[in-house]
């Protein structure tokens, strides 16, 4: 890839990653909203399947940004140009922070998110 399509490429990707992103924080806000309404006494399995959601759009922003690293986060190797990491290399790693929390978060709540509720509530 040259020079003056690695940039569009990037930045695509992050931004991809970035509505991901929001999507999984959105996905988690519905699923608490949903889960703590009662208005039945089976609310809590809204609130577990959230937790699939926020796998999904995690692992998507995950797929996007691993697509990059091979452009911005070259670790120990020697590089002699490492301009991408300078200009995207911060934006990377919070968002490959952010995505790698929300799935393991995600992963938690869609396995144990009725215990919380069924301990609370004794159902």
């Amino acid at each position: 890839m040259k020079d003056k399509e690695i940039v569009p490429f990037i930045e695509k990707k992050l931004k991809y990653s970035t509505y991901a992103i929001i999507l999984s924080f959105l996905a988690l806000l519905a699923g608490v909203i949903l889960g703590f309404c009662r208005l039945t006494e089976v609310d809590y399995f809204w609130f577990q399947r959230s937790g699939a959601l926020i796998v999904l759009f995690s692992a998507a922003a995950e797929y996007h940004l691993f697509v990059t690293s091979n452009y911005i986060d070259q670790g120990d190797q020697f590089v002699g140009n490492d301009k991408w990491e300078e200009n995207y290399g911060g934006q990377y790693k919070n968002l490959k922070w952010a995505a790698h929390s929300l799935l393991l978060i995600g992963t938690l709540i869609w396995g144990f998110g009725d215990i919380p509720f069924k301990l609370y509530w004794n159902l």
